[in-house]
């Protein structure tokens, strides 16, 4: 039987397991692999506009998958997601998404809060893999702030998959998600007047997106 797990706290038998999927996963990368303390500290943390989940994905006791993701008053925010190698291809990537976007939504009904998407940074490299689980790459110039003071922009895609009610997306709900993300989420100074987001706000101008038919495939 596969479940869904929240971590509660860092002394939970499942937090190093998920630590591990998730350095398999992105350490390779400095670019976007975080310290993995960052999950210790902001696991469950919530306030007024966000609230955070650190969860894992386990079939017969073995952890198979990690998720650090997130509510936000403009949208669900997919931050990390990996299934441990031995058990990709095997549907699991499928099980964990749908977890995740059921979790969303619950979190977002307690809220009152109305959210109708998930959004995802991915590189191109992934696109495909995000495509098939149903997101929409949106057609826009993205780029990933900086995870340090010494990082770069990243240049990287932005999807979007419907939670519930909506399968058309404006440029002003994309523009506030991504104001939102650099702003609480990145915590990025001065990103308004940096050439990235005023590119992006550009190009999110009379934006108005159909998004295709969202049905998660295996």
């Amino acid at each position: 039987m596969v479940i869904f797990k929240e971590i509660d706290a860092p002394d939970d038998k499942y937090f190093t397991d998920a630590i591990n999927i998730y350095r398999e996963a992105f350490e390779s990368n400095p670019e976007i692999y975080l310290d993995p303390k960052y999950f210790s500290q902001t696991h469950g943390r919530a306030s007024k506009d966000m609230e955070w989940h650190f969860s894992v994905l386990i079939d017969q006791e073995t952890a198979v998958g990690m998720a650090a993701f997130a509510l936000t008053v403009f949208g669900g925010y997919g931050g990390y997601v990996a299934i441990k190698g031995e058990f990709r291809h095997h549907g699991y990537g499928t099980v964990l998404l749908k977890k995740i976007m059921e979790a969303l939504v619950e979190d977002s009904r307690q809220k009152g809060w109305d959210i109708h998407f998930l959004f995802a940074e991915y590189e191109e490299n992934n696109r495909k893999l995000w495509e098939s689980k149903g997101f929409f790459t949106l057609p826009l110039n993205y780029f990933q702030p900086p995870l340090s003071d010494t990082g770069k922009w990243i240049p990287m895609n932005l999807g979007v998959i419907p939670l519930a009610g909506k399968d058309t997306i404006s440029g002003e709900e994309i523009l506030d998600f991504v104001t939102f993300l650099y702003s609480k989420i990145y915590r990025e100074r001065g990103y308004s007047k940096k050439q990235p987001f005023v590119a992006l706000k550009k190009s999110c101008e009379n934006l108005n997106i159909h998004l295709m038919d969202s049905n998660l495939s295996e």
